[in-house]
């Protein structure tokens, strides 16, 4: 009886005696290190950006959200180029992106708005949809809007 053997020296003699190991493998550990890659992504960026902007925890799904912005938009380590430059084959035009939870004055639409009031509202931007669109927050109810 070998008694703590190495393993490979038990391998290579229950071969020769013609016995053969089988190792039972109760669980297979697997990964998805592409979007586990992502997801660290996401939080290194998200997480700074939301104690910085001091919004409650509510803001955490739209933080998530403009930090996926901001992936498409910053260049890769493996490439020179952002996905969105890789994808239509121009770069970006950014100059429309604003500091996430900055103030922006929005305008108040008819029929809250009138003639010799106030024309704009101040909120908080959370992100963009297009150049000309801007998401904002609300924050006395904690709904976001377009504008």
């Amino acid at each position: 009886m070998l008694v703590n053997s190495h393993p490979k020296h038990l391998m290579i003699i229950t071969c020769h005696l013609g016995q053969n190991i089988e190792h039972l493998i109760v669980h297979v550990h697997t990964q998805n290190d592409l979007a586990e890659s992502l997801i660290k992504r996401l939080q290194l960026i998200a997480k700074p950006i939301l104690i910085r902007t001091k919004l409650l925890v509510f803001a955490w799904g739209y933080v998530v959200l403009h930090a996926v912005t901001l992936i498409y938009i910053k260049p890769t380590t493996y490439h020179k180029f952002s996905s969105l430059q890789l994808v239509f084959g121009h770069k970006q035009n950014i100059p429309h992106l604003r500091i996430f939870g900055c103030a922006v004055y929005v305008p108040i639409y008819l029929p809250q708005c009138i003639k010799m009031g106030p024309q704009r509202r101040l909120r908080i931007y959370i992100g963009f949809e297009s150049p000309l669109i801007i998401k904002y927050l609300e924050p006395i109810i904690d709904v976001s809007f377009t504008t």
